[in-house]
């Protein structure tokens, strides 16, 4: 679309017959913030009616406010019409948007007004050329359309009629971007690790780059659409860019999700030329205000290195979507703001359709929020990399490095996978080995072991005992400790100033015994950053080395409660919707006191879920009795009411809501369901005819709106189209097509599907979904065996319970 057909098409329902210069100066004025309107009164009426005629192009004037553009201002600006003159919108623009409504015309129309300005600020000028009667005969080429084999002789060119002008501009001083690059790599470029922790390493000589992976449908064969799978090696920022603008990498912690984006940085740092895509890494550890926008954001990360840089610099490369934002740890991010944070993300891939942005994460369900985001997986370590990351570590010990390794070859791998895959738990491996010759299988065993290797390890190069500055043994000092971890925790707090971590060691301090000397939160300090290197300082903040170490000392905590507080978990777990994906803390605490949380935790949850269920006296409950068809519809109701079966590629995947932590947890502990259970179900080809289901085609992605395809129409030749554009693809919903594509284009291949399992929906329509139903209800679908299985818990833990109620002995055999 161009400007002269969008205010053209503006007027005809909103002009209100003002003259075409007020009105064109009006669009201009609501698409901009104040500051700008000095920038636009400089403008004459006769300009503003070249403009809307088409006579005089919205370059010039698009360059000078492009930095000032406000699609919020615009849509405020269309929704205080009235809902009849929104709706004539909505039919003048019926050709250009998919859908248009008066919900989203006033989005669609700030959006395309927002290209149209960004598009014009970025045409360069062209050499000036001497004047050339173009011969009768040509033909105009279209934009879209390759040459003929019309060359410059044939419109009387040489190579020499080409004028050079030179530059009147005055040298400038070092572009500011580039002073950032090189601040930023210099910064970047050193990592302390937890063998190093006292001097940084290159981060080169230290790094090995985890595989990503793009989501693999064990179920694609079964509806006969072949299984997809990508996965990217060493990828960089030019290898996302194929995948998607926007992306999330997921891992879990310790993966390397961190050292992952530092990769990206630097292997894209180093190419930079101005005028060319600018790499920005921010750590949303930092990200802490609600109302904080992510240009802001942006702009904060790069002025922390060049303090003197103008926010107007960095919004005019945001504009020109220049800018690939590197954002690390959403999972950092207090679950209070995170719902802001998807909203101004939200937002800016709005505002600058095009844009580039990468984050990273801890698997959530939260990243439904983020619909227009592409989610890759960032892969454990091959044993192939997990060796080569060991023998690229300087290590104190190389006799037992050595032996490591071969362990990790031969076997070590292959038994410990869950630790020697992770970058983080492998380092702590190799230590713990050092130490102790071996390493232990469960999580809370191993984490026991690594820290009283940490806690014995005088220094890097010999084992002696060390003295800490608290005066406290191992042992005392991981009792008050892990006090700290567990208030930390149930806070959400990952990092601490000096008064921070003060205000929470003190409060722990005053319980240690008069007898023992003063101890001070500094000692502590002291201890964990210098001793133990259990934390770390980086400017005026500590942070833990890997959060894992918090949840492990939060469950040590926990482990010793009295019942009244383990009775209160359950609560409290169930609460942590932000956060309970992949945290490890209740299943390290189940494993150090199991009989403790099936009795103060598991059995009232599960008594709470089955009063809601069973219709009978609950205390008396049993299989036999039950009604077992309405409790497990009920069930499937409440835990497992939506489901999204995905087969073939499909372009954007569906979350459903988190069952409660602790339905989840024991699902996990009790191995009543394969994880994969949707992959895996061979479902009746019945289900193709459920109300919701989505067919995903891949369409060439330069074609998909109305405007696109009028410039085609008419073509009959597509061989006459620029290859180039038709060589991008992308996979999206069928039915979002422009109504013309299949016509102009051809029938795009359909290569996967979305069905929506409505539970509530086959429950009321049973006799229209009969097969659908039946399918579900049977004994040995995988829901119903589920259910089954927490019933039979439900009905141990009770019985156990009873017995320990009843029972006066000291043991009960």
């Amino acid at each position: 679309m161009r400007f002269k057909d969008f205010a053209q098409k503006l007027y005809s329902v909103i002009g209100a017959g003002s003259s075409t210069s007020a009105f064109c100066k009006t669009l201009f004025e609501s698409i901009v913030d104040d500051e700008a309107q000095e920038i636009l009164d400089s403008y004459t009426d006769s300009s503003y009616k070249g403009f809307y005629n088409g006579n005089t192009s919205i370059t010039g004037i698009s360059k000078k406010i492009n930095a000032y553009v406000n699609p919020d201002s615009f849509e405020e600006y269309i929704n205080q019409f009235s809902d009849p003159v929104v709706s004539n919108l909505c039919k003048v623009f019926s050709s250009d948007f998919t859908d248009p409504t008066s919900f989203n015309i006033a989005e669609h129309l700030s959006a395309s007004f927002i290209d149209l300005i960004t598009q014009a600020a970025q045409k360069k000028k062209r050499p000036v050329q001497p004047s050339v009667q173009q011969p009768e005969n040509d033909v105009k080429q279209h934009p879209l359309i390759l040459s003929t084999d019309r060359t410059a002789a044939d419109l009387g060119l040489g190579a020499g009629d080409f004028i050079v002008v030179e530059s009147s501009i005055e040298p400038e001083e070092k572009d500011p971007f580039q002073i950032y690059i090189d601040k930023a790599i210099e910064y970047y470029s050193q990592k302390k690790t937890l063998l190093r922790p006292e001097s940084p390493s290159d981060f080169r000589s230290i790094y090995v780059c985890n595989d990503l992976m793009q989501k693999i449908n064990r179920n694609a064969a079964a509806h006969n659409m072949g299984s997809s799978s990508v996965t990217l090696h060493n990828a960089t920022l030019t290898d996302l860019a194929a995948v998607s603008r926007n992306i999330i990498i997921q891992g879990t912690g310790g993966i390397g999700k961190s050292m992952f984006l530092t990769h990206l940085f630097l292997s894209s740092a180093v190419e930079y030329k101005p005028g060319k895509d600018l790499p920005v890494f921010a750590s949303l550890k930092d990200y802490k205000n609600t109302a904080i926008t992510i240009e802001e954001f942006i702009y904060s990360a790069i002025a922390s290195f060049v303090p003197e840089i103008s926010r107007d610099k960095v919004k005019e490369l945001i504009q020109e979507r220049t800018i690939v934002a590197l954002l690390d740890g959403l999972d950092e991010i207090p679950g209070s703001i995170k719902t802001a944070f998807f909203s101004n993300v939200d937002s800016y891939v709005k505002r600058y359709p095009g844009a580039r942005i990468v984050i990273s994460s801890r698997p959530t369900p939260l990243f439904v929020q983020l619909s227009r985001f592409h989610v890759l997986e960032i892969l454990p370590l091959t044993r192939d990399q997990a060796v080569e990351m060991v023998e690229k570590i300087d290590f104190w010990d190389p006799e037992a490095q050595k032996s490591f390794i071969h362990a990790l070859k031969r076997h070590l791998y292959r038994s410990h996978k869950e630790f020697a895959s992770n970058p983080l738990l492998l380092t702590i491996m190799l230590m713990t080995y050092s130490y102790y010759g071996d390493i232990p299988g469960r999580m809370h065993i191993f984490y026991a072991k690594a820290y009283e290797t940490m806690a014995r390890l005088h220094d890097a190069t010999k084992l002696l005992k060390r003295p800490f500055s608290t005066g406290l043994t191992p042992e005392d000092f991981a009792k008050y400790f892990s006090e700290f971890c567990a208030r930390t925790y149930k806070d959400e707090v990952l990092e601490f100033t000096e008064i921070d971590f003060s205000r929470y060691m003190d409060k722990i301090i005053k319980k240690i015994p008069v007898g023992e000397r003063r101890i001070t939160s500094s000692d502590f300090l002291i201890d964990l950053t210098d001793n133990l290197c259990i934390m770390y300082c980086e400017g005026n903040k500590y942070y833990f080395i890997h959060r894992s170490f918090q949840e492990y000392f939060t469950a040590v905590f926990f482990s010793s409660a009295l019942e009244n507080k383990l009775l209160k978990l359950g609560d409290f777990f169930n609460n942590m919707k932000h956060r309970a994906g992949t945290d490890k803390t209740f299943y390290m605490l189940y494993d150090m006191i199991p009989e403790k949380i099936e009795r103060f935790v598991f059995l009232p949850f599960l008594h709470s879920l089955f009063d809601n269920l069973y219709l009978g006296n609950i205390d008396e409950m049993d299989e036999s009795d039950m009604d077992m068809d309405s409790a497990y519809w009920r069930f499937l109701m409440e835990y497992y009411p939506t489901t999204y079966i995905e087969t073939g590629d499909v372009g954007s995947s569906y979350y459903v809501e988190d069952r409660p932590f602790l339905y989840q947890a024991l699902v996990h502990i009790f191995n009543t369901t394969n994880p994969d259970w949707v992959e895996r179900t061979n479902w009746p080809k019945e289900m193709d005819d459920l109300p919701g289901v989505t067919k995903w085609v891949v369409a060439h992605s330069n074609f998909l709106t109305n405007e696109a395809l009028r410039e085609i129409e008419g073509i009959s030749d597509l061989d006459r189209i620029n290859p180039e554009l038709l060589e991008s693809y992308e996979t999206v919903d069928e039915s979002s097509l422009p109504y013309k594509y299949e016509e102009i284009l051809g029938e795009p291949e359909q290569v996967g599907q979305t069905i929506e399992v409505d539970i509530e929906q086959i429950y009321e329509d049973k006799e229209q979904f009969k097969a659908v139903y039946d399918f579900i209800n049977d004994s040995d679908f995988a829901l119903r065996e589920e259910f089954v299985k927490v019933i039979e818990i439900y009905i141990r833990m009770r019985d156990a319970d009873r017995k320990e109620e009843s029972s006066d002995d000291l043991f009960d055999d």
